[in-house]
């Protein structure tokens, strides 16, 4: 009996390292082919400019980051856009001239939501350890060809996303997060396409965006910076000017 009992916990214990050890070596595989995670981790900032197309609307996204703290995203035009920033533990959300300061559950969801839909330029599983992220690897899903390893990620707020690997490539391919409403839960896919170098770094060009099977929109790389010179104002707290009130306060 203690025989069989040590048997099955070596099996065990050898099935975990195995395991481990199997999702180490994808991520490594996907860093390798990104660029490296150390090209990656000397940025000091960056910048990216896009072309967000939806519901036969285009319109210019652009995102400024230094690290996974600092990060300001302008969507739209102007006044007429919405503007989001994040530092540290605060954000804002100006919305049409309108500031709104995001308190610690809604933070911690923009957060969450840009780094793994808009910025998913940039690897998604870069520095997951140090993250406080953990993976489990949930089989292979065969796609064409291709076999796409399938890895099921837990941020440090326990919220969870699915991020695919092709395994002729070691590119992300895919990453799905869940939409959740009260009475219906959805999956939003990305699928991440056209990998062009940047910099002696792997980044897709192409995004596209799936709410469950129906494609809903399209996000195109324009233009990548890497290490500029960026303005610390970026990621302050946003101040409205007087004419900017005076169009909000026209508007209610």
């Amino acid at each position: 009996m203690k025989v069989t009992k040590l048997i099955l916990f070596l099996a065990l214990v050898f099935t975990v390292a195995c395991g481990n050890s199997g999702i180490d070596d994808i991520v490594n595989k996907n860093m390798i082919a990104r660029g490296g995670a150390d090209k990656w981790k000397s940025n000091k900032n960056a910048a990216y400019g896009f072309n967000f197309q939806v519901s036969g609307i285009e319109m210019p996204i652009y995102i400024f980051k230094q690290g996974d703290e600092k990060i300001n995203m302008q969507m739209g035009m102007g006044s007429m856009g919405l503007t989001t920033t994040i530092n540290g533990n605060q954000g804002w959300n100006n919305v049409m001239s309108k500031i709104d300061t995001l308190k610690e559950e809604s933070l911690a969801q923009t957060k969450f939501q840009l780094l793994t839909q808009y910025l998913l330029v940039e690897p998604v599983l870069l520095n997951w350890k140090e993250k406080g992220y953990s993976i489990t690897q949930d089989g292979i899903e065969k796609v064409g060809k291709e076999d796409w390893y399938k890895l099921i990620v837990t941020d440090k707020n326990k919220k969870k996303f699915t991020v695919y690997v092709e395994n002729s490539s070691w590119l992300e391919r895919r990453v799905d997060t869940e939409i959740k409403t009260k009475k219906t839960t959805s999956t939003l896919s990305i699928y991440l396409d056209n990998y062009k170098i940047v910099d002696g770094m792997q980044i897709p060009e192409t995004l596209i965006i799936k709410m469950d099977t129906t494609e809903t929109g399209k996000i195109t790389l324009k233009d990548a910076k890497f290490n500029s010179n960026m303005n610390e104002s970026l990621f302050m707290a946003p101040v409205i000017d007087t004419n900017q009130k005076a169009m909000h306060n026209n508007m209610q």
